[in-house]
This record gives C-alpha cells, sequence and structure tokens, in this order.
C-alpha cells in the first residue's frame, strides 16, 4: 500500500510530505518551514512514513548566510562546485545568532611547550655528543694501558727475568680408558 500525503513532525517543528509509493523515497526533499533550516527526505514502507534524513544545504561562501539560502535559487553549477559542503543533521533546526564581538578569540599559548621541548632536545643531542667524544677520543688521552713490567725495556736486559716470565705450556696426560670386566 502507498502512503498517502500528510504532514510529520521532524525536530521541532512539522514538515509536509507529498503521497509515496510503497518501498520509495520522496521524490524531492520538503523544506523545512518557517525559520527552521534543513530539507527533509521521507520514505514509505508498509504505508508508515518515517524521515530519513535532514540535510542542510548550505555551500561555505563568504557573506552567505543560512536562512538566506534556497536550493531552488541555486543553478546546478553552483550546487555541484560546493558538493561535498552539505551535511547531514537530526531534525529541521533553527540556525545560531550571529557573534556579539568580533575580536579573536583567545587561544592557548603553546610557545611554553615548544621552548621546553627545544631545550630537553638540545640537551639530549649535547649529552649525546659528550658520551660520543668521551667514548670515540684519541689513544693518547686515555689512561695508559697496564703492563706486566713497569718499563717495556726492563726485561730484555735481565735474561733470567724473560726466562721466568714465559711459561711453557704442558698438556694433561689423557687417561687410560680400560675394557669392561668381564666376570
Amino acid at each position: 500500500t502507498n502512503c498517502m500525503a500528510g504532514s510529520m513532525e521532524v525536530g521541532e517543528t512539522t514538515v509536509p510530505y507529498l503521497e509515496m509509493n510503497d518501498g520509495f523515497e520522496s521524490e524531492a526533499p520538503s523544506e523545512c518551514p518557517g525559520v527552521y533550516l534543513g530539507e527533509v527526505t521521507f520514505g514509505c514502507e508498509e504505508a508508515v512514513v518515517t524521515p530519513l534524513n535532514v540535510t542542510l544545504i548550505y555551500p561555505a561562501v563568504p557573506g552567505l548566510e543560512a536562512i538566506n539560502f534556497s536550493v531552488a535559487n541555486a543553478t546546478a553549477e553552483f550546487l555541484m562546485e560546493h558538493d561535498a559542503e552539505y551535511f547531514h543533521i537530526c531534525g529541521c533546526c533553527i540556525p545560531a545568532d550571529a557573534p556579539l564581538d568580533d575580536n579573536p578569540i583567545p587561544g592557548v599559548d603553546l610557545r611554553k611547550v615548544v621552548i621546553w621541548g627545544v631545550g630537553v632536545a638540545s640537551s639530549g643531542l649535547a649529552i649525546a655528543l659528550a658520551s660520543g667524544a668521551w667514548y670515540m677520543r684519541p689513544q693518547r688521552c686515555r689512561k695508559k694501558i697496564s703492563r706486566i713490567a713497569p718499563n717495556p725495556d726492563e726485561g730484555k736486559a735481565d735474561p733470567k727475568v724473560t726466562e721466568h716470565a714465559v711459561v711453557e705450556y704442558k698438556p694433561k696426560p689423557k687417561p687410560m680408558i680400560r675394557d669392561a670386566f668381564e666376570g
């Protein structure tokens, strides 16, 4: 069964709709009446009408107010240019009042965070450079490597010292493997 023409409450206002076939949407969206903004698309399912969505067609053009804009007065080319600027709303709505003051709104000052970030990054870089310079310092700047003899020429003068300094390698005797006892 089809849905007869009538009206339905959408948001805070009553919006009229035309006759629709069962299982179809309205041929054209119905505009919200009076000071309300938006266009309602209705659907018909088993003789029950439901609002499918409310769309506000309002291109973001400087100086154009939402209450003064009508799709009927706009050209198809103008609507296609601003095709990505339409959005869905939950019901017919009244536009917000214009702001009273044109002064800029004070924002959050992020300079302190940026200064701290640069300071921490600079400190980390300085510590990394100092660590790298310490690790890669030349041999002449390092502590002397310990030796067996305090003076490398000491051991060459006395042959007994060099004789005792070298220890001969004596391999350990290998254990003998015995045959298993048979008794």
